[in-house]
């Protein structure tokens, strides 16, 4: 939980202070991690958020124009085969694995769901498998770039060994850590 409080000279601001708080936490949702796994007993669900006005103490009437701005669906994807009971979580999780390879995915969506593999969709497949791919290396990348960091914080290794240890390049590690060649 996270509480922000701001002393206020007035009730009467330019915009609604509602708005404003809403900016802030869509802020900071916005600057967590991805998680990329799911806890089994939440796997293939599909759950919507939204803002509700909720008197705790006494009564005041908002304006809903300025506090139900978002709602937020929550996609929480598992197992493709645990899903056929829910065609459009299989479908999603058949769409977004990144253990199944195109083509596989192609033969899915053609015999599962009657999708025809035209050349636009066959594009636009491979291209959904690529996004996957680049998450996925994406996420890589910042794991050894942290490992890298951490092991340079500790000052008991060279170049050569953390990039070993982290898969980055001395290169990088020597840009990291500033060293020069020797």
């Amino acid at each position: 939980m996270i509480v922000n409080l701001e002393a206020q000279n007035s009730d009467k601001t330019p915009y609604p202070i509602i708005k404003r708080a809403i900016y802030y936490v869509s802020r900071m949702i916005s600057a967590q991690k991805i998680q990329m796994s799911v806890d089994e007993d939440v796997a293939n669900t599909i759950t919507e958020y939204s803002i509700e006005e909720k008197n705790t103490v006494g009564k005041v009437k908002g304006d809903k124009k300025d506090y139900d701005l978002l709602s937020v669906i929550l996609l929480r994807l598992g197992n493709a085969d645990q899903a056929k009971s829910q065609p459009i979580l299989r479908l999603l999780d058949v769409l977004l694995s990144s253990e199944k390879q195109p083509d596989e995915k192609k033969d899915i969506l053609e015999k599962d769901f009657d999708i025809p593999m035209t050349m636009t969709m066959s594009k636009e497949v491979q291209s959904m498998c690529n996004l996957g791919e680049g998450i996925y290396e994406r996420a890589e990348k910042e794991k050894a770039v942290a490992v890298a960091k951490k092991m340079l914080e500790l000052g008991k290794n060279t170049p050569e060994e953390i990039a070993a240890v982290s898969g980055l390049s001395i290169e990088e590690i020597e840009a990291m850590s500033n060293l020069q060649p020797v």
